[in-house]
């Protein structure tokens, strides 16, 4: 008979390393690759396309409506840009020095957390005005050229930049800078504390920060972009004979070109298209505090991933004005030949 073989059952520990760290080993990686790669790749190419926006629509001239307002919206989507960077230096730094990280941090959120904000908000709202002034030259043709005049256009946007900073004046008091000295190292750190201001009126500030201010500042713009977007898609489309006849000698060249309304169009469905995740992870941010107290890992995951998207729309609208405009694309042409001959 053939002899029988034993074969002695080790247990080898197939991996050593439990679910919840393989999350957080995953969480860090793709935050890293949020924040520390593809958020600051983004940014370059933001200050890149705002300043060639810039230049291309100086060259145009900013007598007409429609190029002042693309004029400040590409102005604060390049201070969005050179901003938001800065915000985020920690996180590079905490790579390498985690304590000259933690005070980085500290002194940004105090004296530059809001400001990025702004922009970002100002740039929102930019879109909506895009929208609305489409909406009345598509809608209301003869009205358009006596209600959207370039003095108006003028102290429009300037109160868009006075309407965003009044609503975030009470965010620049939340928190100040408290010296403490790390036992372990014997290094002193600043940290974050939440400052008396904020303290005394926790309630209220809670209240206007979670449910006043992003309505006011994200969700009410998003819905008016929306509904505008949508009447403008229909009446060039369906009723595009009907909106067309309308459109008499007297109205204004830009109100009539067909193709600027579509580029402006396509600009504002973008905007709303990348705006719409952000807005639904900042209120996701908001309602669910407890799920994202339990969970800060996840939190600075969905924190990457919105100033990711968010710095995906500052960028997006040069590529729009490219493949739409070929007068923005002769201008952009005539710039490279002219920068070339001079080197």
């Amino acid at each position: 008979m053939m002899a029988q073989t034993h074969v002695n059952n080790t247990s080898y520990p197939l991996s050593t390393i439990t679910p919840e760290e393989l999350q957080n080993t995953v969480i860090n990686i793709l935050d890293i690759v949020f924040t520390c790669g593809l958020f600051h790749l983004l940014n370059v190419s933001g200050v890149v396309t705002n300043v060639l926006n810039i230049l291309i629509l100086t060259k145009y001239g900013l007598h007409e409506t429609t190029s002042l307002i693309l004029f400040s919206f590409s102005l604060s989507d390049l201070f969005c840009s050179l901003l938001q960077p800065i915000r985020r230096l920690h996180c590079i730094v905490s790579r390498f020095n985690p304590f000259l990280a933690i005070s980085i941090q500290s002194f940004t959120a105090v004296y530059l957390f809001s400001l990025p904000d702004i922009f970002l908000c100002t740039s929102t709202l930019h879109t909506t005005l895009i929208a609305v002034e489409r909406f009345v030259a598509v809608c209301f043709p003869l009205k358009m050229s006596w209600i959207f005049t370039t003095y108006r256009v003028k102290w429009l946007l300037f109160f868009v930049y006075l309407y965003v900073v009044a609503l975030m004046v009470p965010t620049l008091f939340l928190v100040e800078i408290s010296w403490t000295v790390d036992h372990n190292t014997n290094k002193t750190i600043a940290v974050l504390v939440l400052s008396k201001f904020y303290k005394i009126n926790l309630e209220r500030l809670n209240q206007y920060l979670y449910l006043g201010l992003p309505h006011l500042l994200s969700t009410s713009n998003l819905g008016v972009t929306i509904v505008c977007s949508i009447v403008i898609g229909y009446k060039i489309t369906v009723r595009r004979k009907t909106t067309l006849s309308q459109l008499t000698p007297c109205v204004s060249k830009k109100v009539k070109d067909v193709k600027v309304i579509k580029m402006l169009l396509t600009v504002c469905v973008v905007n709303c298209c990348v705006s719409f995740p952000t807005v639904a992870i900042d209120l996701f941010i908001y309602y669910s505090d407890t799920f994202i107290q339990s969970s800060g890992k996840l939190y600075l995951l969905l924190r990457g991933f919105f100033l990711v998207v968010c710095q995906l729309k500052v960028s997006v609208n040069f590529i729009i004005y490219i493949f739409m405009s070929s007068k923005f694309t002769s201008t952009l042409n005539h710039l490279y030949h002219c920068w070339n001959k001079t080197r």
